[in-house]
């Protein structure tokens, strides 16, 4: 069973970001009269940018993880690796 040991603040600033192109993306197309085919192409290219930044931001609150050299999970105390790994998702 796994523990959640530090719990940052979750920001949703690039969420927030993705979700305000959205609704420009929507404002723009009523003001010029976009035809719906493009509409429909320009809102499914930023609903995949409003994922990857919902999963930026989660990711960017969970932090390196360092809980310092040493830590206690239920009754084991586990050691830090000598070397700190970075693991680059996008």
């Amino acid at each position: 069973m796994s523990q959640i040991l530090d719990q940052p603040q979750l920001v949703f600033n690039n969420t927030q970001q993705a979700y305000q192109k959205i609704i420009q993306i929507i404002q723009q197309a009523h003001e010029t009269g976009v035809s719906l085919d493009k509409l429909e192409r320009k809102i499914f290219a930023a609903l995949l940018s409003l994922g990857h930044a919902s999963l930026k931001d989660f990711i960017e609150a969970a932090g390196d993880g360092d809980q310092g050299s040493e830590l206690s999970v239920g009754d084991q105390v586990v050691k830090r690796s000598a070397k700190k790994e970075k693991c680059t998702y996008w």
